[in-house]
């Protein structure tokens, strides 16, 4: 990876880190329930473009159809 994508990059691998670093500390429950806050999270935020894909895939199916 160049420096300059590094640089760009960079607040989203310290968020991974810490994360790496959390994980360890949690045992039971609590790793299964922060597993799947993380997922539930992950998911709403892929949510707008997960719909606009959507919205585009059936305008296209549209288009093949005529």
């Amino acid at each position: 990876m160049t420096p300059i994508l590094a640089n760009i990059l960079q607040p989203l691998i310290d968020l991974f880190e810490d994360g790496a670093q959390v994980l360890p500390r949690l045992r039971g429950p609590r790793l299964g329930f922060s597993i799947v806050a993380l997922t539930v999270l992950i998911r709403a935020l892929l949510l707008p473009l997960t719909l606009k894909q959507v919205k585009s895939m059936r305008g296209l199916q549209q288009i093949a159809l005529r």
